[in-house]
């Protein structure tokens, strides 16, 4: 007790605990008791925990009141800072109230949707998630601040789910013939036609490029509406040398595509082919930027490759 009287040191201890264990133990009974209210009228549910506490109140004062007498008896001055007592006893008890309320309704309608044996586990997920919540905030900050002093753009990181790729989430899901017809850029017969006559192993939208059919811009918006991904017109203006040379040059090649520029924390990427997942896990290995995908046609493609091979850095004079 270092050096104060035991009686002192325990009934000092015994009070408060007396006021918290007793306000909470009333408080949980008071809902309980009054679920049926609760349910039928409508007033602010917050008065019932508060009115049984407040009742608790009255013998923390009268045994306050014997801890001050026992204090003089053993000649014990108490400090200013004995006041606050109360108020933090009140204000524990009350956060501790709030919490009970807002754990028994979350139980109440996650049963309503998903059940008692789910609803049951949520006094175990709530403080699990404020853990998860409190350490994402830290790491937000502290990215934020590393942004802020090295004046880097802020990057959105996406937590890695197991989400449906692109295919799966495009609802049009209907081959390229059928989306040329839709977007009537030609009629039913001649796709059946151009799929009898063009010879094996060409592609039918090369085919009707070549058989001037279709021009290679109304074959890239079918293939945008087909796939999801955007399509344009990339000029060599907009390519950042630095960022074109950011790629494996045999990955490039193969592939059909080339990186443009960096733009809201994105590599945006112009390509003459549909990306498919083996791709994005191969850029992955490359770069720790987000790919943005642009269909482009090949003409586009190989100026924009010309512009980045021939593009010549000359070192400033010192």
């Amino acid at each position: 007790s270092d050096g104060i009287p035991y009686p002192i040191f325990t009934f000092a201890a015994l009070v408060p605990w007396t006021l918290f264990s007793n306000g909470l133990m009333q408080a949980t009974n008071s809902l309980v008791g009054s679920s049926h209210l609760i349910k039928k009228v409508y007033f602010p549910r917050l008065i019932i925990p508060v009115a049984s506490v407040l009742a608790g109140v009255i013998d923390f004062l009268l045994a306050f009141a014997v801890l001050l007498v026992m204090m003089a008896f053993y000649g014990i001055t108490p400090t200013i800072n004995t006041l606050w007592l109360p108020v933090f006893l009140m204000m524990t008890v009350m956060g501790l109230l709030l919490q009970l309320i807002r754990i028994l309704w979350r139980v109440h309608f996650t049963s309503l949707v998903y059940g008692v044996p789910y609803a049951l586990l949520v006094p175990l997920r709530i403080p699990w998630s404020n853990l998860v919540n409190t350490l994402a905030t830290i790491s937000a900050l502290a990215r934020f601040a590393r942004s802020r002093w090295r004046n880097e753009p802020m990057v959105w990181l996406k937590t890695e789910h197991a989400y449906p790729n692109r295919n799966a989430l495009n609802p049009y899901t209907r081959k390229l013939g059928d989306v040329l017809t839709d977007l009537q850029y030609l009629s039913s017969m001649q796709l059946e036609q151009a799929l009898s006559q063009r010879p094996e192993g060409k592609r039918l939208g090369e085919y009707l490029v070549l058989e001037s059919v279709l021009s290679w811009e109304q074959l890239y918006h079918a293939l945008s509406v087909m796939s999801s991904y955007p399509t344009a017109r990339i000029t060599v203006e907009e390519i950042e040398i630095e960022v074109a040379r950011s790629l494996p040059r045999r990955l490039m090649v193969d592939a059909s595509l080339q990186p443009v520029r960096l733009q809201d924390g994105f590599l945006v990427i112009a390509s003459s082919e549909i990306p498919c997942d083996s791709l994005l896990e191969k850029l992955r290995r490359f770069s720790s930027k987000d790919p943005m995908f642009v269909l482009v046609t090949p003409a586009n493609l190989e100026a924009l490759r010309s512009h980045a091979d021939a593009f010549v850095v000359v070192p400033q004079a010192a």
